[in-house]
């Protein structure tokens, strides 16, 4: 795993954007594509030269023979595993680029709940003098028309429930295996 290093101005947008496909993964999937192709057409000549060997008329002059038709079938083959190996290579390089994203996506989660976490600590430092204030000025009988200070109690309830968020998703990335592989994640929603 890289190591997180935090920037005073980072650009959250870009740190938990999803790059964009690599070249190799793009590759792989035209692979796929070109043998799937290969793979239909060969299909195609052989159905083709079957119907053409059905349809012949004996006495006739043979277009295609049964060995011809036969030999065309048995090329099949090498299609299909030319298909399974572009599935499979494509299937990896999904894997790795999957496993790539999800790695720098939660480092950058990190990042940003360190971020969030220090921000909540600097809005602990503005508002428990005011919490203080607010007690203090209704204690003394004084009611100011600004809405500000009654709620501050509030707003340090929604603090508390974001630290509680954070510790959540913190202990739950312990607690985890590593990034979930993608297949398993798209069947638990």
């Amino acid at each position: 795993m890289a190591t997180k290093t935090k920037q005073p101005d980072d650009d959250y947008v870009a740190l938990l954007a999803v790059p964009p496909k690599p070249a190799t993964l793009v590759a792989a999937e035209q692979a796929l594509h070109d043998a799937v192709s290969a793979r239909e057409a060969g299909q195609v000549k052989h159905v083709e030269a079957s119907r053409v060997l059905a349809r012949q008329v004996p006495g006739q002059p043979q277009t295609i023979t049964t060995c011809e038709v036969d030999e065309i079938g048995k090329s099949l083959a090498a299609l299909y595993a030319a298909e399974d190996d572009a599935q499979a290579a494509l299937d990896a390089e999904k894997k790795a680029f999957e496993d790539a994203t999800v790695s720098r996506l939660l480092d950058g989660l990190e990042i940003l709940a360190d971020t969030v976490g220090e921000r909540l600590n600097d809005l602990d430092r503005l508002i428990d003098p005011a919490v203080i204030a607010a007690v203090e000025v209704r204690q003394r009988g004084f009611f100011l028309p600004n809405s500000l200070m009654p709620r501050l109690r509030d707003l340090r309830g929604g603090i508390e429930s974001m630290r509680r968020v954070l510790n959540a998703s913190r202990r739950h990335a312990k607690a985890s295996d590593g990034p979930m592989p993608q297949a398993a994640w798209r069947q638990e929603r």
